[in-house]
């Protein structure tokens, strides 16, 4: 029995496939997501360049930012497209993917590229990189993780 046919004897309308509301997690996912892009646009409207070097600096350090973190959003809407259960388990890598993804920008702005200033100068740079990386790092680690899972259901 061909798919179509079955989804329009499900839904009472030939051809018409049945629509399931996301799950409240892509919904939250998606918004945390927009939210670190946001905030990292925001940086750039906070910060007034003195001159055309600075302007182009800041705007290349959130393009940097904003691929990291626009690559881990693809990655990791294709991953939750196909991954259906939600155990505790996937849940819990979730809710910590979410939270690193939400302190990135944070943790970028601690950066210094020599091309804007730094928002904490007590702060070591050789630290700020070091924890920047551990987050970037754990974000894709948990990506992996996701990936197994998969592959293994």
């Amino acid at each position: 029995m061909n798919s179509w046919k079955r989804l329009s004897e499900i839904s009472g309308r030939p051809g018409e496939a049945l629509q399931h509301p996301r799950p409240r997690i892509q919904s939250l996912s998606d918004l945390i997501f927009g939210l670190a892009l946001s905030i990292g646009a925001l940086n750039l409207i906070a910060s007034k360049p003195p001159d055309t070097p600075a302007l182009l600096g800041n705007i290349a350090t959130f393009g940097f930012s904003f691929l990291v973190l626009i690559l881990v959003w693809f990655r990791y809407t294709e991953i939750m497209s196909v991954l259906s259960v939600e155990t505790t388990r996937t849940r819990a890598l979730n809710t910590i993917m979410l939270f690193l993804v939400a302190i990135e920008p944070y943790l970028f702005n601690q950066l210094s590229f020599g091309l804007n200033t730094v928002a904490s100068s007590t702060l070591s740079q050789n630290d700020a990189s070091a924890v920047y990386a551990l987050d970037i790092g754990l974000i894709w680690a948990i990506l992996v993780c996701f990936t197994h899972i998969l592959s293994i259901e």
